[in-house]
């Protein structure tokens, strides 16, 4: 499995993806995956990735 680092992240953005992680029951980590996955996932089904 790949990883990767993101650099740079607004500290308000950073708060808000801590917030929904702590929501959700999830690591920051496993929170970016799901946002990662909303994103990109609907262009996969479509074809377009």
């Amino acid at each position: 499995m790949a990883s990767i680092t993101v650099k740079n992240i607004p500290d308000d953005l950073y708060e808000k993806l801590r917030e929904a992680a702590t929501l959700n029951h999830r690591s920051v980590n496993s929170e970016i995956i799901v946002c990662l996955e909303r994103v990109l996932a609907p262009y996969r089904l479509k074809g377009w990735v």
